[in-house]
């Protein structure tokens, strides 16, 4: 027994060596493991900082919010003179933002600019037959979810694997946000806005 010992090692040893020449993935893994859980923790660490990076833009990025905004004053430029800064005094912005988004949304075919006396910018179909989803495309925002993946020379197994699937789950929620925009009107925006002004002057009146 010593001389097999001897000459081929304990057990542990021998399991070691197996492992370095490609044993079992666990003895593998044991093997490597410093390594990988350092490159887990460093992919855990960008996953972080990469959903910490899109809940800040998201929560900055009021382009949509501003454009339908826009829309829905411009749905009135039939009836009084609707002008860039009167929008942007109501969005709390400046003129040169309201101008570029109306611009977008001319590209897009949803508004029409005519110059000179009795001109300015105009809706160019009513707006229940705007979605809020024609609002979001004509603001050209391409991928709502950008996920860079990884190519097969990339080291970590599970940066090359989490890439895909986080692809798949964001895309599939900006289908969902996509389809929800495109089911709802400018119309529908318009009208609970109105709602909301009635009940906002009616508890004004009661308050006086």
């Amino acid at each position: 027994m010593k001389d097999y010992r001897t000459k081929h090692g304990t057990g542990k040893q021998r399991t070691q060596r197996k492992a370095g020449k490609g044993g079992t993935a666990a003895q593998v893994g044991a093997l490597c493991c410093d390594r990988c859980f350092a490159e887990i923790a460093d992919q855990s660490l960008q996953i972080q900082k990469y959903v910490t990076n899109l809940v800040t833009y998201m929560a900055g990025n009021s382009r949509l919010a501003t454009a339908i905004h826009v829309a829905g004053m411009l749905s009135f430029a039939d009836r009084m003179p609707i002008t860039s800064e009167a929008i942007a005094q109501s969005c709390g912005t400046n003129a040169v933002v309201i101008r570029r988004v109306i611009g977008l949304l001319t590209k897009h075919g949803l508004v029409a600019v005519k110059k000179g006396t009795g001109g300015g910018a105009r809706l160019t179909r009513e707006p229940e037959r705007i979605t809020l989803g024609d609002i979001y495309d004509a603001l050209d925002e391409g991928a709502l979810f950008d996920v860079p993946q990884f190519d097969a020379s990339h080291e970590c197994e599970l940066g090359k694997v989490v890439r895909p699937v986080l692809s798949d789950i964001l895309g599939e929620a900006e289908f969902d946000l996509r389809h929800s925009l495109s089911e709802r009107t400018l119309a529908e925006v318009i009208e609970l806005v109105r709602l909301k002004m009635t009940d906002s002057c009616r508890q004004a009146v009661v308050a006086e």
